[in-house]
This record gives structure tokens, C-alpha cells and sequence, in this order.
């Protein structure tokens, strides 16, 4: 068999295959407060370091991320007096040849409209749902902030900062002005390098202008070992293979060596979702207990025990038994509210409860009772990144028991309410 796959390719040199450029300050910026220069370097290879050069004058050689990115604040005591600069970047590539960035001038006023960014900075890698925060302010000395009056400084303020992702040809508004923050939605956004632009409005109809470079990553790095086979007995060396996927680069690969089988350094499937209860009121004063779930968390066997009340109950002493819930339906808050309450929800579940009454004080024999009971999450609240106590929950428990079959009418059962609280160790 014959398979045939036909390409278009450009030979060239490396330095033509190869760029340095600025995200931050863009050409012919008048600019305010700290100068934060960043941008990217790419080529056959990203290079280890660039050198950032000021009015064609070197100035500072700064590293290179795995991503390609560099980044340098620009100290304040070298800005000329009259504020004029011209920035630029260059590396060398493997084979020795220069790679120069465009010219970037820039014009440096110590008074002006100011955004920025404290949050992030260029290169930052990203996922899930973080806030995008900073400030936006007019910078003035201090003589003149005092001299100003009220009126002049409302003048002066911001009105409003927006976000674009695709270069200011749509905004999103910022939650606050002074303080500013944007939630980024990884998931929404797409995966790779993604420029920010933050646009902040002063009442004096000035504009200052932010711009970030972040990268989203959402995937984790995929690992799998090919060589040795699992239970295989090896002598003398151990040698082994394995392939490993990343997007963008790793940091690092470690082989970790460990004594006694691998099931010594694992939670048991059975209790890995193990979890503490605790009740106030219903058939006892209090109630502790243990318990464990299967399937995703929807169904709860569970053990607990606590003291009944001596008088007027006609069930009193200690309390022992098991419960078996079972989970209805489940809300998460995010459906109704929107994604910042993705980490809150509600469920309601029924089951059914058995439990040993010692009947100590009563002089009646201990008894064993069931009851029917629903279970109603009122909030349930969840951090995936704790590995241990990552989950809690608020409940209401409404319970039907079944007394003993020498009592007739309405007093076959009693009818309680119990308040809980559920905390999942696993």
C-alpha cells in the first residue's frame, strides 16, 4: 500500500524566521506613571534572554519565559527630561545572527491619566475564573491635588474603565472605576495568548490605555509511562519510557522511586468520599455522625448516635442507628445566578432511618424504630482545589417515625424537624 501527502515550504534563513516585538508601550504613546515593557520573541527557538535598548543605547538584558515572553519595568531615574524615548529589543539567535524589534517612541509625562493593572503582568499564565483587577487615577503633585477644589478634582476622576479582547473593537464594563476588577472566563475565551486592552474615561475627556498579554492554558499536561509493565520483576537497572503532551512546555519530568506496593500511597475507593455529620433537635438533643457516598455523591449510608431527651419524651436515652439517603434532584446556584456562584448548590433527597433506642430511665425494654425522612440542602458549598474538607453542606431534615405497633391513631408516629451539617473529609 502507498499513501502520498504533498507540502508548500519556504526556505529561509534563521533570523527572517524570527521576530522580537513589543506588547507594551506601543509606538507613539504619550504616557503616564510606570512604564512596564513587555513583549514576545519567537523563532526556531525562543531565545534565553533579549536586550532591551533605550533611545538605541542598551539598557537592561532580561530573560525570556517558556512561552516566549519577556517583561521589564523601566526604572524612573533613567527617563530623559524631556520624556522622549525610543525603545527597542534584540537577541541573537542559535547560529549567531541579530533579530531587532521595530523602534517604539514614547512620550513620558509625570502628570496625566494613569490605568493600571495589579493583578496580572505580561506572560502570566491563566485558567479557570480569575479576576482581572487595578486602578485608574489622574496623576498630579501633591501641590496640585491640594489646590484643586472639590468640583475640579470630580473633574479629574474616572467615569468608567472597559476590557476588549479584540483590540477595542468591542468593550465589556469593569465592576468599579477607581478599583476596578473583570472576571475572565477561561472557558468562554479560547485557549492560547490573549491581549487585553483596558480603556479607562476621565470626566476631562482624557483616555488612558493598558494593554496585557496573557496566556490561557486549560488543559493539564498528559503523562504516560510505556515502559516498565505493571508487576514486572527487573534486576539490576530499571530503565523507563514514556511519553508526556503539553500545549505549550514543561518545567520539569520527575521519576519518583517508593517502596511497597503503589496502594500504600492511595485513598481506598471505598472511603473516598467519606464525610462528618452533626444534627441539633429532632429524635435527640444532638446527633454526630459517619458516613460515606457512592455514585458522584448521590447516596449518603451513614452511622450516627447521640442522647434522646429523658422527659416528657417517651423514647429517651441513647440513640444509635444508620440512615440511607438518597439524592432527588440537585441546583446549582450557577444555572440561576450566573458562573460566581459556581461553587454553591442545593439538592433534595429522600431516605429512610433505623435506629436503637436504649429506653434508659423509662423502664421500658430498648426498642428499634424506622422513619422516613427528606433531606434539603439549603446550601452546599464546594472548593475542588482543597483535597481534604473541600465540601460542606446546610440542611434541613423533616422525619416520620414509626412507633410501636401497641400505640393506634395519630400517635403511631411523631413527626421531627433536625437541623445538620455535613462536612466531606474526601
Amino acid at each position: 500500500n502507498t499513501a502520498v501527502s504533498s507540502r508548500n515550504v519556504t526556505k529561509t534563513n534563521e533570523a527572517a524566521a524570527s521576530e522580537a516585538s513589543f506588547f507594551n508601550p506601543m509606538p507613539g504613546e504619550v504616557h503616564t506613571g510606570i512604564i512596564n515593557i513587555s513583549g514576545k520573541a519567537k523563532g526556531l527557538g525562543y531565545p534565553k534572554e533579549v536586550q532591551i535598548l533605550a533611545n538605541r543605547e542598551p539598557l537592561a538584558t532580561v530573560p525570556v519565559d517558556k512561552y516566549g515572553n519577556f517583561y521589564y519595568r523601566y526604572p524612573e531615574s533613567r527617563i530623559p527630561e524631556d520624556g522622549f524615548l525610543i525603545l527597542s529589543a534584540s537577541f541573537q539567535t542559535a547560529s549567531g545572527e541579530a533579530v531587532v524589534s521595530n523602534e517604539n517612541p514614547l512620550l513620558y509625562r509625570r502628570e496625566g491619566p494613569i490605568v493600571s493593572v495589579a493583578s496580572h503582568i505580561d506572560g502570566d499564565v491563566i485558567k479557570g475564573r480569575p479576576w482581572l483587577k487595578g486602578r485608574a487615577w489622574m496623576e498630579f503633585t501633591a501641590s496640585q491635588w491640594a489646590s484643586m477644589s472639590r468640583y475640579e478634582r470630580t473633574y479629574y476622576a474616572p467615569t468608567q474603565v472597559m476590557v476588549s479582547f479584540d483590540n477595542g473593537r468591542t468593550y465589556h464594563r469593569t465592576k468599579g472605576v477607581k478599583n476596578w476588577k473583570f472576571r475572565l472566563e477561561c472557558s468562554e475565551l479560547g485557549r492560547g495568548p490573549l491581549p487585553i486592552l483596558i480603556r479607562a474615561e476621565f470626566g476631562n475627556g482624557e483616555v488612558a490605555i493598558r494593554r496585557v498579554v496573557v496566556t490561557i492554558d486549560l488543559d493539564p499536561p498528559v503523562i504516560q509511562t510505556l515502559d516498565p509493565e505493571e508487576d514486572s520483576l527487573h534486576r539490576d537497572t530499571l530503565y523507563v519510557y514514556g511519553t508526556a503532551s503539553e500545549e505549550y512546555a514543561f518545567d520539569e519530568i520527575m521519576i519518583n522511586l517508593r517502596p511497597r506496593d503503589k496502594m500504600w500511597y492511595m485513598i481506598p475507593p471505598i472511603i473516598q468520599g467519606l464525610y462528618l455529620d452533626g444534627t441539633v433537635f429532632g429524635a435527640t438533643y444532638v446527633t454526630g455522625g459517619l458516613g460515606i457516598t457512592f455514585f458522584e455523591n448521590n447516596v449518603k449510608l451513614q452511622f450516627q448516635a447521640g442522647p434522646a431527651p429523658n422527659s416528657p419524651s417517651r423514647y429517651p436515652g441513647f440513640v444509635v442507628g444508620a440512615k440511607l439517603v438518597a439524592n432527588l434532584y440537585n441546583l446549582p446556584f450557577r444555572y440561576v445566578f450566573g458562573p460566581d456562584w459556581e461553587n454553591f448548590s442545593m439538592t433534595w433527597a429522600l431516605g429512610a432511618n433505623f435506629s436503637y433506642f436504649s429506653m434508659e430511665g423509662s423502664g421500658n425494654e430498648s426498642q428499634f424504630l424506622g422513619a422516613v425522612l427528606a433531606q434539603w440542602e439549603l446550601a452546599r458549598l464546594t472548593f475542588p482545589q482543597f483535597k481534604y474538607f473541600s465540601s460542606y453542606a446546610f440542611y434541613m431534615e423533616p422525619i416520620l417515625w414509626f412507633t410501636t405497633t401497641d400505640v393506634t391513631g395519630a400517635e403511631r408516629f411523631k413527626f421531627r424537624i433536625s437541623w445538620g451539617l455535613r462536612m466531606n473529609v474526601f
